[in-house]
C-alpha cells in the first residue's frame, strides 16, 4: 500500500493513498492545507497509473515541485512516482512512501544521449546527470601537469611598491 507522510507544526500524519488523491486549500481534497497561501484550491493529484502512482499538478500558481537524488524539478505534466520521492507544494513538503515490491530489473532508459529534460518535467537545477567517468579517465591517474609559462606577448604585471 502506497502512502504520503506530511509533516507540520501539529506534527507527523501518514496518508493512505487512493486511486486518486488530490492536494490544495478547498476542504474537499484528500489532504488539505489550509493554512499556506502559496497552495492553489486545486493543487496537485497522485493518481494510480499502471506503472504507479503519477503526480500532476493541476495548474497551480506557483507550481508542485519534485525532489528526487538531490535533484528539484518542476512538474509541468505527468510525473510517475518513486518510493523516497519528495514533493513540494507551497511550503509543504510530502514524502512518497511506496511498499510495492519494486523490479530491481527494470532501469529507465533515454533513448537520445543529448537529452537534456525529460518530457514533463522542467528542470530547475542542473541538467540530466552524467554517466559517471571511467576511473582510467579520472584526473588522479593522468600525470600531473606543470603550470604554464606567463605568455611573452603579455607583459608581466607590475608589483606596486608601498
Amino acid at each position: 500500500m502506497s502512502r504520503i507522510g506530511y509533516t507540520s507544526a501539529a506534527g507527523e500524519r501518514t496518508f493512505h493513498l487512493t486511486d486518486s488523491f488530490s492536494v490544495g486549500r478547498d476542504p474537499d481534497n484528500d489532504l488539505v492545507l489550509m493554512n499556506d497561501a502559496a497552495v492553489s484550491r486545486r493543487h496537485a493529484r497522485l493518481r494510480r497509473g499502471e506503472s504507479g502512482y503519477e503526480l500532476a499538478d493541476l495548474g497551480s500558481q506557483n507550481g508542485t515541485f519534485l525532489a528526487r537524488r538531490g535533484e528539484e524539478t518542476r512538474v509541468t505534466g505527468s510525473l510517475l512516482l518513486q518510493h523516497g520521492d519528495v514533493i513540494r507544494v507551497g511550503q509543504s513538503r510530502l514524502i512518497f512512501q511506496d511498499d510495492a515490491p519494486t523490479d530491481s530489473t527494470s532501469k529507465t532508459v533515454i533513448a537520445d544521449p543529448h537529452l537534456t529534460s525529460v518530457p514533463g518535467v522542467t528542470k530547475v537545477g542542473r541538467f540530466l546527470p552524467t554517466p559517471p567517468l571511467d576511473r582510467s579517465e579520472s584526473p588522479a591517474s593522468r600525470p600531473a601537469q606543470r603550470p604554464t609559462p606567463w605568455p611573452s606577448r603579455w607583459p608581466r604585471p607590475r608589483r606596486r611598491r608601498s
